[in-house]
Order: C-alpha cells, then structure tokens, then sequence
C-alpha cells in the first residue's frame, strides 16, 4: 500500500467515529422531547421566508394570512418600525434562509406552524452535529483522535451546549458554530497547520457570528488583540534581527 493509501485509511478510520457520533448527537437532537420552538425563536423562519419570498425581513406580507398562527401587532417577538414588523433578531433569519429554501423545495411553508416546528427542530439538529465537529476539530489540533473524541462528546453532551441548543433553533445556535469556526482558523494558523490566506474567513464568520448574538463581538476583539500581538512579536524579532545584522 502506497503512503498516500495509508495516509487515506488512517484518515477514514478516524473519520468514521466522528461522522458517527454526529449522526447520533443530530438523531439526540432531533428526537428530543424537550422543545422549546414555541418561545423566542418562533417567527424566525418565517422572516427568512419573508426575505426569500419578498427580498425583506419584514413580515407585512403575512400579516393577514390566515395561515399564519401569529398576531404580529401584539407578538412579544415582533418589533415594529416605520409601520413594518420585523423580527426581533436579524441573524437568526438570515443564517436560516438556505435551510429554508431547502424546506420550501420540499414543499414546506414557514407560515405554516407545524412546517415551521418541523424545520426548526432539523436544523437545530444539523447546528448541534456541526458543534460536536468543530469542537473535535479544535481539540485535535492539538490532541491525539481519540483523546479527542472523548474531549468532544464530553463536551458536547456533558455541558448545557448541546442541551440548550437542541431545544429550539437559539440565536446561541448559530453564534456557537461561528465562534467554534473561528477559534478553528486561529487554532489552525497559529500551528502552522493552514496558511495565512484562512485568516481572510475571520471576517464573514465573526459578522455573521456578531448578527447571531452580538456578544459574539467580544471573541473577535480578543482574537484580533492574540493576532496583532503576534504579528507585533514576529516584526519586532525582524527589527532586532536586521539590526544585529547590521552591526
């Protein structure tokens, strides 16, 4: 077998837990009797639907289908602006307009609540497996597979992450994968393990993490103080190297 071949064994005999546990962590998710859908994140998918159908978040257009299990003159969830509702958030809707469009092909209808459940619940289960994926990534970056297999479930599953998220499709769902999906990069970057154009993902990941949950801004502070003081380090050995040099 060449070393290409092994290489690609190797890399599928690690890769086989990990697509495994996610299925069952997604299934977790997905057929759990806790459901939290009805709370705040209700609506959110019907603004994405708004925005794909209407090309705006603003929810007008339903406001008197009959279908639609919503007041929106009186929804906690509603705001309303210059004679428009809108959602309360804008980077929920916007993060789940693919899921939606896919949902909308298969015959769904945001506005119908039972739909709206139904893709809410799946992709809060997606969100939850991309979780656990990320995290494993993060700490294998570092550790061995199946050390960190173990660091990953433990974490998934035995802290309110996976709990909470699993529940209803949070704003705390998308901001958790944005953040994971950053910290990746710089874990990456910073062991030499993907070049310096990755650094160049930073920016839309850490925007659209912020439009999730703005506290998402505090990672991207502390990311671009970690990057800049490291670049400051590396010019600052340059300097005293070309000095000495010189001398």
């Amino acid at each position: 077998m060449t070393t290409r071949g092994r290489l690609r064994g190797r890399a599928l005999r690690s890769g086989l837990p990990v697509a495994v546990l996610c299925v069952g962590i997604m299934l977790l998710a997905l057929l759990s009797p806790n459901s939290m859908v009805r709370s705040d994140p209700a609506l959110s998918l019907v603004a994405a639907q708004a925005l794909l159908e209407h090309g705006s978040l603003r929810l007008d257009p339903y406001a008197d289908d009959p279908d639609l299990a919503y007041e929106l003159t009186t929804d906690y969830r509603v705001r309303e602006h210059d004679g428009s509702f809108l959602y309360y958030a804008v980077g929920a809707p916007l993060c789940s307009v693919p899921a939606v469009l896919v949902a909308n092909a298969l015959g769904l209808d945001m506005t119908e609540q039972e739909d709206e459940f139904a893709t809410q619940n799946a992709l809060s289960a997606v969100l939850c497996g991309a979780i656990f994926v990320l995290v494993y990534l993060v700490v294998r970056s570092y550790l061995a597979p199946a050390t960190s297999l173990v660091v990953a479930v433990v974490t998934s599953l035995g802290s309110p992450l996976i709990s909470t998220c699993a529940t209803a499709l949070w704003n705390v769902d998308f901001a958790a994968v944005f953040m994971l999906a950053a910290l990746l990069v710089v874990v990456r970057h910073d062991l030499g393990k993907a070049p310096g154009a990755a650094l160049l993902w930073l920016p839309p990941v850490l925007v659209a993490g912020f439009l999730s949950r703005p506290t998402v801004g505090f990672e991207a502070l502390g990311i671009a103080a970690y990057l800049g003081l490291r670049y400051f380090r590396a010019r600052r050995r340059l300097v005293i190297a070309g000095g000495v040099a010189a001398v």
